[in-house]
């Protein structure tokens, strides 16, 4: 009876071990060929932006900072097809696009028109993404800058913990980011970008 017991305290003991441990997850992303991808992304962010440069491009640009908020929803599809050489051929169509925002205490709030803008070119090493060719309705200045805006993130390598993630663990990286704005000039911005784990579905 004794050893019984000894034999059920450490199974005991031992199950407490096993299921006490939240389980851990380890990331890391690319693109697979011959693939189908739908991409959701919620933004809310309050903050600002400071503008540096010469006097003539302030005037330009119309003001020296901004004060914002915005809430964004952009929803789109992504497919990729038959791997050549150490590229995948992609085609990203923006399905939705909704961005509600205050600016320097105004209420901007609008739905951007790039639905139904389709992108190609090639995915390079499984990550990052030439664009080169782009359909839909939208003008020249919002083509450069949507080519220019994936060519920059698709370039970013999110350097994920090698320890792993529990559910509701999070992670901190600063990520440098130029853009240039037609007829302004380059701005040139550092952002914190917190990453958390709410949830894995399967």
């Amino acid at each position: 009876m004794k050893a019984f017991k000894f034999i059920l305290l450490l199974f005991i003991t031992s199950a407490s071990l096993v299921f006490g441990q939240e389980k851990r997850y380890f990331f890391k992303y690319e693109y697979h060929p011959n693939s189908k991808y739908l991409i959701k992304y919620k933004t809310d962010m309050d903050g600002g932006y400071k503008f540096v440069g010469s006097k003539e491009v302030i005037d330009k640009i119309g003001m020296d900072g901004v004060k914002m908020t915005i809430n964004s929803d952009i929803e789109s599809t992504f497919s990729t097809q038959k791997k050549q050489d150490n590229k995948i051929p992609f085609v990203l169509e923006y399905t939705d696009y909704i961005s509600e925002a205050e600016i320097n205490g105004e209420k901007v709030n609008r739905k951007i028109p790039i639905q139904g803008v389709k992108l190609s070119g090639d995915i390079i090493n499984g990550k990052k993404m030439e664009v080169k060719n782009v359909e839909g309705n939208i003008d020249e200045d919002t083509k450069k800058i949507l080519i220019e805006s994936i060519k920059q993130f698709s370039a970013i390598d999110t350097d994920f913990p090698k320890e792993g993630l529990k559910i509701g663990d999070s992670f901190d990286m600063v990520i440098p980011y130029k853009q240039s704005i037609p007829n302004a000039g380059d701005i040139e911005m550092k952002m914190n970008v917190k990453y958390k784990l709410l949830k894995v579905e399967k």
